[in-house]
């Protein structure tokens, strides 16, 4: 297996780490949701290395776990990262599989970090909430996101999201219209001026009307992109490039890119 692509929609994270360690795989496992970026490294099927949104290790895997959509890409090569994750991998993946099986259970609630909560105008039921989930109501206001409000209220992301499940299907709160959405939603204007700079190298002055064309075939505008669709418009956007190793390099910037930010 040179290499693996797909979309975390219809191959959950467990299961492709379950593959790569069971054939014994060495490479690099890259995992994009959005403008987001994560990546897991294995050495003859081990976990050794891990790093996401600031996290690494073990701590970093337990977050990718949160994404319910996204796209993956496992290259095989020689790697040599830091050793980040502790301890042996079947214990590692037995933990993740019960956040795996936590994060299935609140994701028709809360399908994303990156979604927006306000306060619906009636519950459906009556409820009692604990000092702790009066604490969190106080956050829903129709514009903070899921992940901001955990760092706001210092709750793990999955201690949140089972509280969000509670009050969504108690009708205490909904998902907010999708233009309340949009500012946190939408690819930033630097971030395309940047992609686009960079593809100039290769494809020269056309490199911006390429970028406008993959984005209309989206049936998307460059103002209003969704985060969501970024990762599988810039593997488009590579595909234009004549040459492997140019075709390589490009996707190599990009990633670095959403690294950062």
């Amino acid at each position: 297996m040179e290499a693996l692509t797909g979309d975390l929609a219809q191959l959950r994270l467990m299961e492709i780490l379950k593959v790569l360690t069971r054939s014994g795989k060495t490479g690099i496992l890259q995992v994009l949701n959005g403008a987001q970026y994560g990546e897991v490294y294995l050495e003859g099927g081990e976990l050794v290395h891990a790093s996401c949104a600031g996290r690494e290790g073990e701590e970093a895997i337990h977050y990718l776990f949160s994404w319910g959509e996204g796209r993956f890409h496992f290259v095989q090569e020689e790697i040599h990262p830091p050793r980040t994750v502790a301890g042996p991998t079947q214990d590692v993946l037995a933990r993740g599989e019960e956040l795996d099986r936590e994060w299935q259970s609140v994701r028709s609630a809360v399908p994303s970090l990156d979604v927006v909560f306000a306060l619906s105008p009636k519950a459906q039921a009556e409820v009692t909430l604990s000092p702790r989930e009066w604490g969190i109501l106080r956050y829903i206001d129709g514009r903070q996101t899921v992940h901001e409000i955990a760092v706001r209220s210092g709750h793990s992301e999955l201690t949140l999201a089972r509280i969000l499940a509670r009050f969504h299907a108690a009708g205490l709160v909904e998902l907010a219209a999708p233009a309340a959405q949009l500012s946190h939603d939408r690819v930033e204007e630097p971030l395309f001026q940047q992609v686009v700079e960079r593809l100039t190298h290769y494809e020269g002055p056309i490199a911006s009307v390429l970028l406008e064309e993959q984005i209309q075939a989206f049936q998307e505008r460059r103002e209003n992109f969704p985060r969501r669709r970024l990762a599988e418009l810039m593997e488009r956007l590579s595909e234009s490039i004549d040459g492997k190793e140019q075709r390589l390099e490009f996707q190599r910037y990009i990633l670095e890119l959403l690294k950062r930010r």
